[in-house]
């Protein structure tokens, strides 16, 4: 069954649905396609990169619980590459859907040369710039929030803020620096694991809510082995 949103009705990247393309590939509970992409090579690249990133993701604690959660879930997602809807110049969006496919992930693995251009020649100018596997991780919370009727059940910030928080858990995973928090980006270089306290007791409603919407979910996330867990002190304290 699905969830009912108003924001199935229209979304970003709707042009780029109408040129969907003929190849496409299946990893997980994700159906890869390039849409948009003319270049056969370019196309069937774009392919290999995303499922690269996603097999990798699996293979974290903090990856396979959001991947688990999403095929459990059996309703299919749909990856395509980046479109920019808006002045804000995201890394990624992630959107609901009618038909076919209940979210669709709108995402393109920046590396090297693209990633500068990205950035405007200017990587100084940001505390943190973050590889494609970190922008996905961030991107399959809001799809697997999505899937299983939950996204919009706090409000746009805390869920924001639930992605980031489960992607630095990733981050710190594979050993790079967690950020302080949505609005700041900046990266943490003290002791991580006083941060993760301090994040915890700061987000405490956040987190509860995010459990008890989804508790499988969150279980999961709190056995991820990551010294930045606000997840595990919830559990280890509350449940």
């Amino acid at each position: 069954m699905g969830c009912f949103n108003s924001a199935y009705m229209m979304g970003p990247g709707e042009r780029l649905f109408e040129q969907a393309a003929s190849i496409q590939a299946v990893v997980g509970p994700f159906t890869v396609r390039p849409d948009g992409v003319k270049d056969d090579r370019e196309a069937s690249r774009y392919i290999a990169q995303v499922m690269g990133i996603v097999r990798m993701v699996e293979t974290t604690t903090t990856g396979n619980a959001l991947i688990t959660a999403i095929r459990d879930a059996r309703r299919p997602v749909l990856i395509f590459p980046l479109e920019q809807v808006d002045d804000t110049q995201a890394y990624a969006w992630t959107s609901p859907r009618m038909g076919l496919f209940a979210v669709a992930i709108s995402f393109t693995p920046l590396f090297g040369q693209r990633l500068r251009k990205f950035l405007g020649d200017d990587e100084n100018k940001f505390e943190r710039v973050f590889i494609p596997q970190e922008v996905l991780v961030h991107e399959l919370v809001h799809a697997a929030r999505d899937v299983t009727c939950n996204y919009h059940r706090v409000d746009d910030d805390d869920e924001e803020e639930l992605a980031v928080m489960i992607a630095n858990m990733f981050s710190v995973e594979i050993n790079r620096l967690p950020v302080t928090n949505y609005d700041e980006m900046d990266n943490v270089t003290g002791d991580i694991s006083g941060f993760s306290r301090k994040y915890y007791k700061e987000n405490f409603e956040m987190i509860e809510a995010f459990y008890r919407q989804n508790k499988t979910l969150a279980q999961q996330l709190s056995y991820s082995k990551s010294i930045f867990n606000p997840l595990r002190l919830y559990m280890d304290e509350n449940i």
